[in-house]
């Protein structure tokens, strides 16, 4: 049996989400019906914006229902098409995701290089009187990541 994993929102944080917030479940993969394609995520954006889906204040968009799997971009492959009957083929020529990003400009980070950009800002903000100050400049994440 294939499990999926899942992170879903246990309850709505007030301030700072909690590692309680949330909670990573196991489910069964599902088989794709007719019309249905069976996607595994390579690649999920984390932003900004979904500590407020987490909230149920008034917003441009719905909330995340609490119980409900955390939403977010992803860059998927597809490993089942029922249509299809058959798992497509990689196209040769298209190069990987990993070398168009870096074409791009565009760089992958792992979770331990978001810790040392965190915790550099909870300790700017320290510095500052409050509970962080943000970095944007990607030039100074950068450095904060190879030091």
């Amino acid at each position: 049996m294939n499990l999926n994993r899942r992170l879903v929102l246990a309850a709505r944080p007030t301030g700072e989400p909690l590692p309680e917030t949330l909670r990573l479940e196991t489910a069964e993969v599902p088989v794709p019906g007719p019309g249905q394609m069976l996607l595994r995520t390579q690649y999920l954006s984390l932003d900004p914006y979904m500590r407020g889906r987490m909230s149920a204040a008034p917003s441009y968009t719905a909330p995340v229902a609490v119980g409900a799997v955390m939403e977010g971009g992803t860059v998927a492959q597809v490993v089942a098409d029922a249509a299809a009957g058959a798992i497509p083929s990689v196209d040769a020529t298209v190069p990987p995701l990993d070398a168009l990003l870096a074409e791009r400009q565009v760089r992958v980070t792992s979770w331990a290089d978001w810790q040392r950009i965190d915790q550099a800002e909870q300790e700017r903000g320290a510095a500052a009187g409050r509970p962080r100050a943000k970095i944007t400049a990607i030039d100074e994440m950068l450095t904060i990541v190879r030091t």
